[in-house]
């Protein structure tokens, strides 16, 4: 079997590494911690408040990155009130590759996640995707709905996630994107990862592409020094062609 050199130099591009630390900016873990310990002003708050920062080679949204395949820097802020209710917002830089103004993305996100037994649990909620330094008239952003479900297999963990938006990005049309993923431990906080997930749209002119499937595998280590740490390679099965070099 012959090697092809400058296939092998394209594909290495599109590993991705990344780095998380999580942080809590609530001393207060539950509602029921709160009762002996009230903020200023005397009230109560409920809940618990956490962030992360992150930083990675690239972002990748769906397969397609968002920083014309240039290293991500990112932070997210998240209220949490009795393991169900949760909000929060997700900032990155980004890169559209196409010469316009977008250079940052904040989402917005809110729902609500419950149990059913030990090993299932359910989630519900709404995402926004915006772009605060880009002309609205690119239709940049759009809003996601989404339903989930995940289960604890004892040797793995899979995951299955729906998500709708009745306007896709570019005023594209009906959005449905279908995320599958699996995560499997290796050995104490080392584990695999896994990903598929499926985006069809209404208007595949307006959002430039055709439906595709787009994939990753990689591996995880969670509380290295107090920080996770993602390896991972990712793909999609659009055409070469006709991926604007961003996928």
């Amino acid at each position: 079997m012959s090697f092809d050199k400058a296939f092998f130099i394209s594909k290495i591009k599109i590993i991705t590494f990344s780095l998380v630390l999580a942080f809590v900016f609530s001393a207060q873990s539950s509602v029921a911690d709160a009762k002996t310990s009230k903020a200023p002003g005397g009230y109560i708050f409920p809940g618990e408040i956490y962030s992360t920062i992150g930083t990675g080679t690239e972002y990748s949204f769906r397969g397609i990155s968002r920083t014309d395949k240039k290293p991500t820097l990112n932070a997210s802020l998240d209220w949490e009130i009795n393991d169900n209710f949760y909000a929060g917002l997700w900032v990155s830089n980004a890169d559209f590759g196409d010469q316009d103004d977008a250079s940052t993305e904040v989402d917005y996100y809110g729902g609500y996640k419950f149990s059913v037994g030990e090993k299932t649990n359910f989630d519900v909620g709404i995402k926004a995707y915006t772009f605060p330094s880009t002309d609205t008239r690119l239709e940049y952003r759009f809003f996601d709905y989404y339903v989930g479900a995940s289960h604890d297999f004892n040797y793995f963990i899979t995951s299955l996630k729906f998500f709708y938006s009745s306007s896709y990005q570019f005023d594209s049309g009906d959005g449905f994107y279908t995320d599958f993923n699996v995560e499997m431990p290796v050995y104490r906080d080392l584990y695999f990862k896994g990903h598929y997930g499926y985006l069809t749209v209404a208007d595949e002119t307006r959002y430039a592409y055709g439906d595709y499937g787009d994939w990753e595998v990689g591996f995880g280590y969670r509380d290295l020094y107090g920080f996770d740490l993602d390896v991972t390679y990712l793909d999609t099965d659009l055409p070469e062609e006709g991926c604007y070099e961003l996928c």
